[in-house]
């Protein structure tokens, strides 16, 4: 019986056939596969709430250095104000403007990637409520995708 996490992905295929006991030629038996889906439940992604795309450009700006990179625009723009008022000539605004921009872009980019990935979640959602069929020795079986078993 699995007693522990299996990276499957870089194993060979029959450890991973021993280490989740089971055969390759005649796959579960009906009473193995019910004691599993009653032991781990069923094999299914976790619905949560849906993010709105202004929620997840504004979670973007939730960050310990972009909070920091903020404080430095905000220093940038004092002391080119400062520096105004003597009478020089201004850098620090140049400075301000390059790092607002990383930020927007950052941002933009960040946004790009979680939104495809929010996507590609309710997707993965929609698409496990098919029926596969499964072959093994004995018989072949039509049955929910959310009943595969490890």
């Amino acid at each position: 019986m699995i007693t522990e996490q299996i990276n499957a992905h870089y194993i060979q295929v029959n450890d991973v056939v021993n280490k989740i006991d089971t055969s390759i030629e005649s796959g579960l038996t009906e009473k193995e596969a019910k004691n599993r889906l009653e032991r781990f439940g069923l094999n299914e992604l976790v619905q949560r709430k849906k993010v709105s795309a202004w929620q997840i450009f504004i979670g973007q700006f939730k960050d310990f250095l972009v909070y920091l990179l903020l404080f430095t625009i905000a220093v940038s723009v004092i002391v080119g104000f400062y520096e105004l008022s003597k009478g020089g000539k201004p850098s620090e605004f140049l400075d301000a403007i390059a790092i607002f921009i990383i930020l927007v872009v950052n941002a933009i980019l960040g946004f790009y990637q979680e939104y495809k990935a929010e996507k590609s979640f309710f997707l993965l959602l929609f698409l496990f409520k098919f029926k596969k069929y499964t072959i093994n020795k004995y018989k072949t079986k039509d049955f929910s995708i959310l009943k595969i078993l490890f």
